[in-house]
């Protein structure tokens, strides 16, 4: 009985990851995965210094409808292939929410660490 028992146990465990073994899909079509490389954007994280504050206040975010401080900032690449230069950056501060995971504030003359997306040679999306 117990043999019986210790025989139907080990064949229900495994059969399920037998099953799932075989059911792993092939690996991706290489030039399908050179394809979606193509379009994604280089992302560069670099240093830079705030220029100026050309517009800061509150507005409410339309997909979480919550409250957020915003600060248009121009602000000079210090480092890397684009030293030196100017790029204009929104970022957001999400203060006492959810979402408060950029929480800052910055003045002219900050360093502050800037991401931005680079296609085809040109800066796409720039913020802090």
């Amino acid at each position: 009985m117990l043999r019986l028992l210790t025989l139907i146990l080990f064949t229900f465990l495994t059969i399920p990851s037998t099953a799932l073994a075989t059911s792993t899909p092939p690996p991706a079509n290489l030039g399908e995965q050179e394809m979606m490389q193509e379009n994604i954007p280089d992302s560069v994280s670099t240093t830079a210094r705030v220029l100026e504050i050309i517009e800061e206040g509150t507005e409410l975010d339309e997909m979480t409808q919550a409250e957020r401080e915003f600060q248009h900032l121009n602000v000079e690449i210090l480092s890397g292939e684009y030293k030196g230069r100017e790029i204009e950056v929104i970022g957001y501060n999400y203060a006492d929410t959810y979402y408060a995971s950029s929480n800052f504030w910055f003045e002219e003359g900050d360093r502050i660490t800037v991401r931005f997306q680079v296609e085809n040679g040109e800066i796409s999306f720039a913020a802090p």
